[in-house]
């Protein structure tokens, strides 16, 4: 089972409660899950902070940090992810998630910030980022081969919302009613 997350490896991003989780999936499941961490790390301490907890939990040859990627070879992280976990603590408008829907990954993420706005009925959204909470929503998508095509085929259909030609009518259309109202 690969685990896959795409963003700077910075604390807000929360890759230690990922970590944890891969953890207790591996443990609570017995399923030989990796944890794809793709991203340009921003904050030196924390890099080696999340390092060291890898070690603490024996992850090693299990979480791989990749650093930044070439758009070819994102696109082929996705294709072979199961599963993409989010357990960010603050999101804007989260352009991984979108992508991971386009690229038929199911997505499991914190609903924290703007990521619910962002996913819409799209994704199982957790309250909570406890271990074995994300563990067990990896573990039903698994399991559940209904749940994890209806939310493939909902991530298809929200992502495909912020294509660029539904996104620029969009905007002319707030637009001009913007100036219209002026």
């Amino acid at each position: 089972m690969d685990w896959l997350f795409v963003g700077r490896v910075t604390p807000n991003k929360c890759h230690h409660d990922l970590i944890k989780a891969v953890a207790a999936y591996r443990r609570g499941f017995g399923v030989p899950a990796r944890l794809h961490l793709v991203g340009a790390p921003a904050a030196g301490s924390y890099q080696r902070a999340l390092h060291q907890l890898v070690e603490a939990l024996d992850l090693e040859g299990v979480v791989r940090f990749t650093g930044s990627v070439a758009p070819g070879v994102l696109a082929a992280h996705y294709r072979s992810a199961d599963v993409f976990v989010c357990l960010s603590e603050h999101e804007g408008f989260c352009v991984p998630l979108v992508e991971a829907m386009r690229h038929r990954v199911p997505v499991v993420a914190f609903a924290a910030a703007a990521v619910p706005e962002t996913v819409g009925a799209a994704a199982l959204l957790l309250r909570s980022k406890a271990p074995l909470t994300v563990a067990a929503a990896v573990e039903r998508l698994r399991s559940r081969p209904d749940l994890l095509e209806a939310l493939v085929a909902g991530g298809l259909c929200r992502a495909s919302e912020f294509d660029v030609a539904r996104s620029t009518a969009r905007f002319a259309e707030v637009l001009g009613q913007a100036l219209g109202a002026a």
